[in-house]
């Protein structure tokens, strides 16, 4: 995620963004030497990290990476900016899981019509506040806006049907694929 913020900044960067891109290229340099292992673990089954940067591009718009591994290491990567600005992390981790649920929900339907079996698939999440709307629903938040609550009733829609869940993941942990 923070190759795709940096590469948003290349225009005018400003003195820390140049540091942050001097970081990242001694970074590289010094780990050209390392492999990407891939390894599938006996379930074969997937498993999603959604995280979101509340406001952190100009004009205010947040950022969301997503990670899929069916195992040990990434097979999917995506980072995108939201289109829409929010109102805070929570808000910002609602779009964040709603723009990456249409590849979770693809990448299941997927391994389905291949012949597997797939269990509800968990999302790692870091707030706790973005776990607990399903539970106590519309109720759990302050003022809403339409574009927020279609997010929210497509995701609770599809934690209904048992398609996908939301786990707890500490911050520190969001990263780390074992």
């Amino acid at each position: 995620m923070v190759i795709a913020f940096l590469n948003t900044r290349v225009k005018a960067p400003d003195q820390d963004e140049s540091k942050k891109r001097h970081h990242e290229m001694r970074y590289f340099r010094a780990t050209q030497e390392l492999t990407l292992t891939l390894e599938s673990d006996d379930s074969l089954q997937p498993s999603w990290w959604v995280d979101a940067s509340f406001a952190t591009h100009h004009y205010m718009k947040s950022h969301t990476g997503g990670l899929m591994t069916l195992g040990k290491g990434a097979v999917y990567v995506t980072s995108r900016r939201h289109n829409i600005n929010t109102c805070s992390s929570t808000e910002a981790e609602h779009v964040g899981m709603n723009d990456v649920l249409s590849q979770i929900l693809w990448t299941r339907y997927k391994m389905e019509a291949q012949g597997y079996q797939c269990k509800s698939t968990p999302i790692y999440q870091d707030n706790i506040s973005t776990i607990l709307r399903p539970k106590y629903g519309k109720m759990s938040s302050s003022k809403q806006t339409r574009h927020i609550n279609v997010r929210y009733f497509y995701i609770n829609d599809k934690i209904v049907k048992k398609e996908v869940k939301v786990v707890y993941c500490p911050t520190g942990n969001m990263a780390e694929v074992s």
